[in-house]
């Protein structure tokens, strides 16, 4: 499992890592299932996450795949931050992101940026 917690400025952060899976679904299916374990164990609203989906190619599948986690993990997560999502597939993403979450998710170009804004107001 490429996912795992990581530690910023004393907090703690999960990194959902789906980075560099090119366009194979199935790699990217079996390391959510995998990261999806940790977060159940998880008090509910509790968590600050960064989804990193830099070098996977955002297609129909993969988008049903991080639609359904983004439904599973939103009942843990108090803040969102997802990076490597750009253009016309940002819009995409944050449409899909309003309709499953209600908590608060914002778009960043680099990690630290995002990890700055989820320990922002903690």
């Amino acid at each position: 499992m490429k996912s795992k917690w990581v530690s910023h400025q004393g907090h703690e952060i999960f990194y959902y890592n789906y980075t560099d899976f090119g366009q194979d679904a199935e790699g990217l299916k079996a390391e959510i299932e995998a990261a999806q374990s940790v977060i159940e164990q998880q008090p509910e609203n509790s968590m600050l996450i960064l989804v990193d989906i830099q070098g996977t190619v955002v297609s129909r599948e993969v988008s049903a795949l991080i639609k359904e986690n983004a439904s599973r993990t939103k009942p843990y997560a108090k803040k969102v931050a997802v990076v490597g999502v750009k253009g016309v597939v940002r819009v995409i993403a944050d449409s899909i992101g309003r309709l499953t979450r209600g908590t608060p998710q914002t778009f960043f170009d680099t990690l630290e940026e995002a990890k700055d804004w989820l320990i922002s107001t903690e």
